[in-house]
């Protein structure tokens, strides 16, 4: 009598847990699925503000200028901080150096930075890393690189490639090729 008691308390134990984690399973499914995107039903991009129209009607208005007669502007969702939460991006003049302005989602009141909270030029997200790097053509010889780690400044390269000569803008010290290409790859592999 014992061990049937046993054995039918291990299989309703066994299949209460087999339930638990179907449930778990399910609701990171549905919180995988989340997006801010998902909150947001468009973004309107005027010359002295931007209007984030959420799927609720409500609408947040922030005050930052963009020059929409000259450039084209689009916006994306990216978690830039690793945070879980996708943030508002708007780029510029889609070309090779392109600027995006970066504004994080909050959770906590369901609204973006009233600013951004930074612009970067040649957005590169390296997720795999934890990595936001940034890289601008300064001139066909010179290219910057930004670095931004955990949310703070990692590094800041100026390289010269006629002259073969880069400088940390940052610390102040000299840096090689061979080390520029390495804070390069860093960003992109």
């Amino acid at each position: 009598m014992k061990y049937r008691i046993a054995v039918f308390l291990s299989v309703m134990f066994f299949s209460v847990a087999i339930e638990v984690k179907e449930i778990e399973a399910k609701e990171s499914e549905v919180k995988d699925k989340f997006t801010t995107a998902s909150l947001v039903e468009e973004v309107n991009i005027y010359h002295e503000y931007m209007d984030i129209v959420f799927v609720d009607d409500d609408v947040q208005t922030i005050q930052t200028p963009h020059d929409v007669e000259y450039l084209e502007y689009r916006y994306r969702f990216v978690d830039i901080n690793f945070d879980g939460y996708q943030d508002l991006v708007i780029d510029d003049n889609l070309g090779a150096n392109q600027m995006s302005e970066i504004f994080l989602y909050h959770p906590a009141e369901q609204l973006f930075s009233e600013s951004a909270d930074w612009e970067i030029n040649g957005l590169v997200v390296n997720a795999k890393r934890k990595l936001i790097c940034g890289f601008y053509n300064i001139s066909a010889s010179q290219q910057e690189i930004h670095v931004l780690e955990k949310s703070a400044w990692a590094e800041h390269v100026v390289f010269d490639h006629e002259r073969n000569h880069g400088e940390s803008q940052l610390t102040g010290k000299t840096i090689s090729q061979e080390a520029f290409q390495a804070i390069k790859n860093r960003c992109m592999h």
